[in-house]
């Protein structure tokens, strides 16, 4: 719901702290819309900027796609703005390992499903990271599926992509990695057992 989402905002900038990586740079907010934080923050020119606002009008497309095309701002700019305008942090999941509690809460399936992966936790609330943080369905769905409440971070979808695959393989290995300690730990005991009298 709307509550909910506002709620989640004026929220989120109190989270970003336990969060590794975390860009929250709310100063600057000229900029009504993505092109215009762009060319405020120094990535676009001038002359860009208006060839973006009269090229997205000419096409029927978004400011957004079309700097995705012309490929002058990277993906990581382009969410870092759109963090900006929503008012939701930026982050790199792809840069911190995650603990393997903390992806436990969300199976590898359903975290490339959506493109979302779990990146820290504090209480009773769970910190996601996610290409559309306004996605309402789906912060429901997790936390229907968690019974935690869920704060979401923008991030992009190839950093995602890539946590997704180092992060859960990282937290398999650290699991193998416990259970045959524990299997070597057990055995001298069970050494001791098949030993002759």
């Amino acid at each position: 719901s709307c509550l909910q989402l506002a709620f989640r905002r004026t929220n989120l900038s109190n989270m970003a702290d336990t969060v590794p990586n975390v860009v929250n740079d709310q100063k600057i907010s000229k900029g009504t819309y993505i092109e215009d934080v762009l060319f405020t923050r120094g990535l676009l020119t001038q002359q860009q900027l208006m060839f973006i606002k009269s090229e997205a009008k000419r096409r029927q497309e978004t400011p957004e796609a079309v700097l995705s095309q012309m490929g002058w701002v990277t993906g990581e700019h382009l969410a870092q703005a759109k963090a900006e305008i929503i008012g939701v942090p930026f982050v790199a999941p792809d840069k911190n390992p995650v603990a393997p509690e903390v992806l436990a809460f969300l199976p590898e399936q359903v975290a490339k499903r959506f493109s979302v992966i779990p990146i820290a936790k504090e209480g009773n609330i769970l910190f996601v990271a996610m290409v559309d943080p306004l996605d309402l369905q789906i912060l429901e769905f997790i936390e229907k599926k968690t019974g935690l409440a869920v704060r979401p971070y923008i991030a992009t979808s190839e950093s995602i992509t890539q946590a997704i695959s180092e992060q859960y393989t990282r937290g398999l290995s650290f699991e193998v990695g416990e259970a045959l300690k524990e299997a070597v730990g057990s055995m001298p005991t069970f050494f001791n057992l098949c030993r002759p009298i």
